[in-house]
């Protein structure tokens, strides 16, 4: 996160910092704040030729200030190439300082332009900035190495704090995104996990209703009634995965699955697809709804991969059991020995499920045949009510 945050840098995290298409009614205010200081100050100050010429000519230095935001770096290299002139004709006609005292707000600008500045224009701001101080330094503007010095600091310190606060925009904004990205992927392994059990049941049921159709039309209406209803859970539960990726507004999200939830898991043997057996085993229904909820998961995502990838199996065996302070799952089913199953976005998203608790997850063929799923959570009392 670091690393990407220092590549967007200037750009901010998706682009140039997001800034106002208009001035803001603040930087208005603090720009009509300065300017009738500036009438105080031409009214009151002494040693002004033309109150009204000098008055004119600070004029540009508060709408900078009004702009600082909607055009950072247009209004900054604007000013401070304007400043410069008025630097130069200053020196060249040995005229007294023709801008008010109440023209230093543009010392705003490096701040401005450091935190709301495109990289391009930063580039140009910067160099324009710089242009202006040894302007103003070399035309002995300041005489004294003090005097440069603090000019140096008065231009540095802002650009500064306009720098470290873009880094902190960006580094929070990172966050932010992470924490969608990481959202979004659990999401995503959640409708992979819902979704994807129904419609392996659909397809299962669709070909038994196929081969029974001729000879017992009872049976295929039956079928296609397990369809029905399959398809409209997958229904409801798309449409609260996809609901919560929603950006405005609450979520209606389906409620979290429970210990309970793992019996309707449970089926018999129909045309060719395996039975589903399920045995729940100790006082299960005490433990923490997120570690019910991911046992379902796991119980779930094993039970659609076997229905579709076991071959010649018969019974697929659900069994969680929670014997003193752990927790185990196993998912076994009786197919043919052997059977190559790649890992996949399953296997990975329960690997995950069950690390985010700390468990121990192994998949992989059955020593006494088909395929194997266990993971034993250490039942705490973090993961209990």
């Amino acid at each position: 996160m670091q690393a990407n945050a220092s590549a967007s840098f200037f750009d901010g995290v998706d682009g140039d910092p997001e800034r106002p298409a208009r001035p803001p009614w603040a930087d208005v205010a603090v720009a009509v704040a300065f300017a009738s200081l500036g009438v105080i100050e031409c009214a009151l100050r002494e040693g002004i030729r033309s109150r009204g010429a000098t008055y004119a000519l600070s004029v540009p230095f508060f709408v900078a200030v009004a702009l600082r935001r909607s055009h950072p770096g247009r209004a900054t290299i604007a000013i401070f190439a304007y400043a410069t002139l008025l630097t130069i004709v200053e020196r060249v006609g040995r005229y007294p300082a023709l801008a008010l005292h109440t023209s230093a707000a543009v010392l705003l600008m490096p701040y401005t332009l450091l935190r709301w500045g495109s990289r391009r224009e930063i580039a140009l701001g910067v160099a324009m900035v710089t242009v202006a101080f040894l302007s103003s330094t070399l035309s002995g503007g300041t005489a004294a190495i003090t005097d440069t010095i603090a000019a140096a600091v008065a231009l540095a310190l802002p650009a500064t704090i306009g720098a470290s606060a873009r880094y902190r925009a960006i580094a929070q904004q990172s966050k932010i995104d992470l924490a969608r990205s990481r959202e979004r992927e659990s999401l995503a392994r959640e409708l992979h996990d819902t979704v994807a059990h129904h419609m392996t049941a659909i397809v299962v049921q669709a070909q038994a209703a196929r081969v029974v159709a001729a000879k017992k039309p009872a049976a295929a209406l039956e079928a296609l009634s397990v369809i029905e209803q399959e398809a409209s859970r997958a229904m409801l539960e798309l449409r609260a995965v996809v609901a919560s990726l929603r950006d405005r507004g609450p979520a209606a999200l389906a409620p979290r699955a429970r210990i309970e939830d793992i019996s309707a898991l449970a089926r018999v043997a129909q045309d060719g697809a395996p039975a589903v057996e399920v045995s729940l085993e100790g006082a299960l229904d005490a433990l923490d709804p997120a570690l019910q909820a991911t046992l379902f998961r796991l119980a779930q995502e094993s039970v659609t991969n076997a229905l579709r990838h076991a071959r010649r199996a018969t019974v697929i065996r659900v069994r969680v059991i929670k014997k003193d302070r752990d927790v185990t799952i196993t998912v076994r089913d009786d197919g043919a020995p052997g059977a190559g199953r790649r890992p996949g976005f399953g296997l990975a998203g329960m690997a995950e499920r069950a690390a985010l608790f700390g468990a121990t997850f192994d998949a992989g063929p059955d020593p006494e045949g088909g395929w194997r799923v266990e993971a034993v959570f250490r039942a705490t009392e973090g993961l209990s009510r």
